[in-house]
């Protein structure tokens, strides 16, 4: 499998200060509104660190499903903006510890290893990913009692993110980071574009994992199936990164 190159400019120090640490903190976060406006000031923020990488990203993936909100094309909105909230918490609660040298929920730690205190990159990117969307995202649809009747609206919401990869290419060349390769799925992904149309390549690709994780959070709400799908989720997770590390420089 061709490897995929990565580039970033040089890391600069992010001290943790009082107002930094107040963007990062879960336990005020209030809404998706909320989440944007602290995303889109992480972003300035930790300019220069690799942990900017995901902040960018994740503003990209927010504002585009708070336009799907506001478009209309989500049946069960409480439920929704209850998923954003509590899946854009779970990040909070990786970064903050980052930031205070706290230890680091394990699925995070890959990417605070190879993000915070070094330059943006690709991989920097693709291990945030992979822990918000194995292993967070199946927790916090737990966490919120997603019902089952949710699962059509899940789905839209996963087709309404992917079309936002154009501008979540552009918004990480912004710092130095190209990802139009890594997530349009390489030359497997142009040949699937070229047969079903522009894009489908990453919406397949996206939705493969939400599904997952709509599975992996259903069962999770029985807490007797609770300790193998978590066990499930980290071999996931671990399985992915072993995966990266040999496809992302």
């Amino acid at each position: 499998m061709p490897r995929v190159s990565r580039t970033g400019t040089s890391a600069s120090p992010v001290p943790a200060s009082p107002d930094l640490l107040a963007l990062a903190n879960p336990r005020t976060l209030q809404s998706p509104e909320d989440l944007l406006g602290r995303l889109t000031r992480l972003e300035s923020r930790l300019k220069g660190d690799g942990r900017v990488t995901f902040a960018s990203a994740y503003r990209v993936i927010t504002r585009a499903g708070l336009d799907a909100l506001a478009a209309g094309r989500l049946q069960d909105v409480d439920t929704s903006r209850a998923l954003m909230t509590a899946f854009g918490r779970r990040y909070l609660v990786a970064l903050e510890a980052s930031l205070k040298g706290e230890e680091i929920p394990p699925a995070w730690r890959s990417h605070m290893q190879v993000a915070a205190g070094k330059p943006p990159s690709l991989r920097a990117l693709t291990a945030a990913m992979d822990a918000h969307l194995t292993v967070d995202l199946a927790e916090a649809l737990a966490e919120i009692r997603a019902p089952a009747s949710y699962r059509a609206d899940f789905l839209r919401f996963g087709e309404a993110l992917a079309d936002a990869t154009p501008a979540l290419v552009r918004a990480l060349r912004r710092h130095g980071v190209e990802a139009e390769a890594f997530l349009g799925g390489g030359p497997v992904g142009d040949a699937v574009d070229g047969f079903a149309g522009e894009g489908a390549a990453s919406r397949l690709g996206f939705q493969v994992v939400r599904t997952e994780a709509w599975t992996s959070g259903q069962a999770l709400g029985n807490p007797a199936f609770r300790p193998l799908i978590r066990h499930g989720l980290n071999v996931a997770l671990a399985h992915r990164e072993w995966l990266l590390d040999r496809v992302v420089r």
